[in-house]
């Protein structure tokens, strides 16, 4: 059944990028209802609502819902990190009304910019590093 847990969640990735959010949220839905456990079908539905549903303060707190589950639930994930600040973010925003309304700090700024950035000198091809 792993197979299956990925491919919902894949899906709804592919739907969210192809510009089809409420279709990737609504897969990312589906994948819990078969799999209540899914960790990363939750933290995929929190993020891509708190993306798209910024706004609205109903679809801000089942992020902020799925965010808290998700990190009960997968306290060591690679994406553990990712998620307690797009959770604290989340917290924000409802405070603030909705995203619109939150400002954003040069904390949160810097913690979403990569870090290891390699600038090409002129001329010079860009160079990929591990």
């Amino acid at each position: 059944l792993q197979p299956l847990l990925e491919l919902d969640v894949m899906y709804g990735h592919t739907q969210f990028l192809l510009g089809d959010a409420p279709g990737a949220i609504a897969t990312y839905t589906r994948a819990l209802g078969t799999f209540d456990s899914n960790g990363e079908a939750r933290y995929a539905r929190a993020a891509a609502t708190l993306d798209t549903q910024g706004d609205d303060l109903t679809a801000l707190n089942r992020a902020r819902a799925d965010f808290t589950q998700f990190l009960a639930e997968s306290p060591t994930s690679p994406r553990a990190g990712t998620a307690k600040r797009l959770l604290a973010r989340t917290d924000a925003a409802i405070a603030a009304g909705g995203l619109s309304k939150s400002p954003v700090t040069a904390e949160q700024i810097a913690a979403l910019t990569p870090q290891d950035v390699h600038t090409p000198k002129v001329g010079q091809p860009p160079v990929i590093t591990p």
